[in-house]
C-alpha cells in the first residue's frame, strides 16, 4: 500500500487495513478454537465453556472498570497530561481488579457449583482470581496504545493476542480436555500481557505505558474516566437486553424456527460488521479526541464517510448476491429463509455504520449525559417498532423496524452535530 506521509488518507488507510487484518486473524483463531472444542468436548463441553467464558468476560469488565474508551480519548487528547491519564488508569485498575479477585477467591466454591455444577473446578476460580489483574491490565494496555494512534503496533498486539490464545487454548483443550479449556481461559490473557510487555519494550517511546507512579495519580481524571464507565455499562447492557426481549417476543408469537432465523441474520451481520466497527473504534475515537477545531472535525467525518460508506455498500452488494452460498457455508439449508431477510438488515447496517461514525463525536467530546439519554431512548424505540412492525409483516417487519430506528438515529445525530457537520467553509 502506497502511503502519503502526514496525510489523513494514509493514517485512515493504515487504520482500516491493520484493523482488518487483526480482526480476520481473531475470527480465524476463534473458528479453529471452536472446532477443536467441538471435536474434543462436544455440545455439553461447549456449553460449560460458554458459562465460564461469560463469567470471565463479566469479571474482566468489572476489573478494568470498563473505561477503555475514556482512556483512549484522554491519551489522544493533546490538552491532557498523558502521564496522569496512564498512571491513574493503571493504579485504579490494579485496585479494583484486586477487590474483584478477592471476591472471586472468597466465593470460588459457590461459583464452581453455580456455574459448572460441581465443586471439582474450585481451583480454576482460584487461578482465574490470582491472574485477573493481568487480564484487566492487558485490556487497558490495548486502550492506551489505541490512544497513541500507533495502528501498526495495535495490530501487532491484537494479532499476538489471537495467535497466543489459539496456541494456549488449542493445546490445553486438545491434551487436557475440559479442564485444559478452563485453565486456558484462566491464564490466556495473562500470558498475552507478558508477551505484550516484551513487544512494547522495543518501542522506547512507549515506556510511559507502564507508569504506576502514585504521584501522577489524579482524582479529577479518575472521575472523568468513571463517566466513561457509566457510558460503557449503559451501551453494553442495553444491546443484549433489547435483543433478549425481541428474541423472546418472536419465540412467543412465532415459534423457535423464526427466532432461529432472526438469530442467524443477527449473527451474520455481526460477522461482516466486525471489521468495520473495529476500524472505526481504532481510528475515529483517538483521532476525533485529538481535534479541537470544528472545521477539522467536519473534514475528518466527511473523509471517513467517503471511505467507509462506499466500502460497506460494495461489501453489502457482494453479500446480497452471494447470500445463498454464504448461508449454506456458515449455517445449513434449514436457514435459507434468511436470504429473504438480508436486504432490510443490510439497509439497517448501512445507517448503523454512518451513525457510529458520527456517534464517536459524543464519546470523543465526553458528552456522557446526552449519550446515555439517546441510547436509552433508541433502545426503547427499537423494541416498540419491532413489536409494531412484527404485527404488520411478521419477522421481516422486525428487520425493517431496525433499519428505520437506525435511520432516525442517524438523522438525530446529524441534527445534534449540525453546527459541525454542516459548517460553512470560509
Amino acid at each position: 500500500m502506497r502511503l502519503c506521509k502526514n496525510s489523513n488518507k494514509s493514517e485512515f488507510s493504515v487504520a482500516l487495513s491493520t484493523s482488518g487484518i487483526s480482526t480476520v486473524v481473531k475470527m480465524l483463531a476463534g473458528l479453529v478454537i471452536n472446532k477443536i472444542i467441538s471435536i474434543k468436548l462436544g455440545p455439553s463441553g461447549l456449553a460449560m465453556i460458554g458459562q465460564f467464558l461469560n463469567f470471565s468476560t463479566l469479571a474482566t469488565n468489572l476489573a478494568n472498570a470498563s473505561y477503555g474508551q475514556g482512556v483512549t480519548k484522554y491519551v489522544a487528547d493533546v490538552d491532557c497530561d498523558k502521564k496522569k491519564v496512564i498512571a491513574t488508569s493503571n493504579l485504579f485498575t490494579i485496585f479494583i481488579s484486586l477487590i474483584i479477585s478477592i471476591g472471586i477467591a472468597a466465593y470460588a466454591n459457590s461459583l464452581s457449583v453455580m456455574l459448572l455444577n460441581s465443586e471439582e473446578y474450585i481451583y480454576i476460580f482460584y487461578v482465574f482470581s490470582a491472574l485477573l489483574p493481568l487480564f484487566a491490565l492487558n485490556s487497558l494496555l490495548i486502550s492506551i496504545v489505541n490512544g497513541f494512534r500507533d495502528f501498526k503496533l495495535l495490530a501487532v498486539l491484537k494479532i499476538t493476542n489471537s495467535i497466543a490464545g489459539l496456541i494456549i487454548a488449542g493445546a490445553l483443550c486438545w491434551f487436557f480436555l475440559l479442564k485444559g479449556a478452563f485453565i486456558a481461559i484462566s491464564i490466556n490473557t495473562s500470558v498475552v500481557y507478558l508477551i505484550s510487555i516484551f513487544i512494547i519494550i522495543k518501542y522506547k517511546k512507549f515506556s510511559q505505558l507502564f507508569n504506576f507512579n502514585h504521584k501522577d495519580f489524579d482524582k479529577k481524571m479518575l472521575w472523568k474516566l468513571l463517566g466513561f464507565t457509566v457510558m460503557s455499562l449503559v451501551a453494553s447492557q442495553l444491546k443484549p437486553v433489547v435483543l433478549l426481549y425481541i428474541r423472546n417476543y418472536i419465540l412467543n408469537h412465532s415459534g423457535k424456527n423464526d427466532a432461529g432465523i432472526w438469530e442467524g441474520v443477527i449473527r451474520l451481520s455481526d460477522y461482516y460488521m466486525l471489521v468495520i466497527t473495529t476500524a472505526l473504534s481504532s481510528y475515529f475515537l483517538p483521532k476525533l479526541s485529538s481535534i479541537k477545531e470544528a472545521s477539522l472535525l467536519r473534514n475528518e467525518i466527511v473523509h471517513g464517510l467517503k471511505k467507509i460508506v462506499p466500502l460497506y455498500i460494495l461489501v453489502a452488494i457482494v453479500i446480497y448476491f452471494t447470500r445463498k452460498w454464504i448461508i449454506l457455508l456458515l449455517f445449513s439449508d434449514e436457514f435459507f429463509q434468511m436470504s429473504n431477510l438480508l436486504l432490510p438488515q443490510l439497509v439497517g447496517d448501512l445507517f448503523m455504520t454512518i451513525s457510529y461514525m458520527i456517534a464517536y463525536l459524543m464519546i470523543a467530546k465526553a458528552m456522557i449525559i446526552k449519550f446515555i439519554i439517546i441510547e436509552v431512548i433508541f433502545a426503547g424505540l427499537k423494541v416498540a417498532f419491532s413489536i409494531m412492525f412484527f404485527g404488520f409483516w411478521g419477522i421481516e417487519g422486525v428487520f425493517w423496524a431496525n433499519a428505520l430506528v437506525y435511520c432516525i438515529y442517524c438523522l438525530c445525530l446529524f441534527f445534534i452535530f449540525k453546527n459541525i457537520l454542516f459548517l460553512k467553509k470560509p
